[in-house]
């Protein structure tokens, strides 16, 4: 006797719940064991580690792009099975595919694996001009990164940690093949591409410092085929490399050498503070040209070491001024901001903004005995 139609689903959907249910134990499964490998220190191999030194990450939409670097540093395939990958011992470059989406999985599944290694992550690429007042063949420091999806801009987006950068980029979600789209970019930033939003989401996530250098090639409100773009790929390449070489100087590879230092015994740093910490520095001094215990006296580290706190509580006070170097407009902000809450916390109440001002919302909590308080 054959089962009723409503039983013989009821018993596939079981069947299907049990094989998802299986299936979602064993990814957790095998995320703990990865999780807890990692904190061993077992996850990366250990001729990847270089005893915990950190270097940069570069990240290029296509290997055109980057077949200069790849060969002037002569930089050797990296067996990773998420994407195209290079290393040499003072850099990892990841090849990540042309537009957000490619961008975006590929930097995050890099980041992900190589977290220990990765100090900063360092954006080149060609760039279309929607501003036709920009000239191709210059380069661009982007300042700001915006994003475009279904025609509408993203409402987040990404500050670079080039303070000196005056420009911004919009990524768009699709080729921008005619005058019509060009322009509807253009209020949002004079430069456009398919990659850096994505990229700088993800060093949103990972809290690692990055920065974008663009090289116009084209003004796609004029010319709209790609086929002269990729002709001239191995010309673009050699550009961006020589632009590299140029503004990271100290090295075989171009990059500052890594920095090394010990903290004064009136603070207290732990692992992940120290492996923060250094990943600031090594953004400070390569975005600034100046040595480290330089920064560290910008940073205000002996007034800091002097004041009748805890040394936990120092290290906090070097991270929010490292912090604030790193992101001088958030350090306004946050200074304008305090001065506007003052009466209200003199009043007993606490403020709370979003997290570095991801939103507008404002989080207010105080405490009210009588109705006269709220006068």
């Amino acid at each position: 006797m054959r089962r009723p139609v409503y039983g013989r689903l009821f018993l596939f959907a079981e069947s299907r719940f049990a094989t998802a249910k299986q299936s979602f134990l064993n990814t957790r499964k095998e995320w703990l064991y990865l999780t807890m490998e990692s904190k061993k220190g077992k996850i990366l191999p250990e001729n990847r580690r270089k005893n915990g030194v950190t270097k940069p990450l570069l990240v290029m939409a296509h290997r055109g792009e980057a077949q200069m670097f790849i060969k002037n540093w002569q930089m050797s395939r990296v067996d990773f099975p998420f994407a195209e990958m290079f290393e040499q011992s003072d850099a990892l470059l990841l090849i990540c595919g042309e537009g957000m989406q490619n961008a975006t999985a590929k930097t995050a599944a890099v980041c992900g694996a190589f977290r220990d290694q990765i100090c900063e992550v360092l954006n080149f690429g060609i760039a279309g001009a929607l501003d036709e007042r920009l000239s191709i063949g210059d380069y661009y420091s982007i300042r700001t990164a915006y994003g475009e999806l279904s025609g509408e801009a993203v409402f987040q987006t990404f500050t670079s940690a080039d303070a000196t950068a005056t420009i911004d980029c919009i990524s768009a979600s699709r080729r921008v093949r005619n005058g019509e789209f060009a322009r509807k970019l253009l209020p949002f930033a004079p430069i456009v591409d398919r990659e850096l939003w994505g990229i700088a989401s993800i060093c949103k996530m990972f809290r690692l410092p990055f920065r974008s250098f663009k090289l116009i090639s084209d003004v796609p409100a004029v010319e709209n085929d790609c086929a002269p773009i990729a002709e001239n790929a191995a010309v673009f390449s050699e550009k961006l490399f020589s632009f590299a070489e140029k503004i990271m100087p100290n090295s075989e590879s171009g990059f500052a050498e890594k920095y090394e230092f010990t903290f004064p015994e009136q603070f207290h740093v732990t692992f992940s503070q120290r492996k923060q910490i250094e990943n600031m520095m090594q953004s400070l001094c390569l975005k600034h040209r100046i040595a480290e215990i330089e920064i560290l006296e910008k940073a205000g580290i002996a007034k800091i070491a002097h004041f009748d706190i805890s040394p936990k509580q120092r290290t906090a006070l070097l991270i929010e001024s490292l912090n604030d170097m790193l992101n001088p407009f958030n350090a306004l902000l946050k200074q304008r901001l305090k001065s506007l809450c003052e009466p209200l916390e003199n009043a007993g109440a606490r403020i709370k903004f979003a997290r570095d001002f991801e939103d507008d919302s404002i989080e207010v909590t105080a405490k009210f005995g009588h109705p006269r308080h709220l006068q």
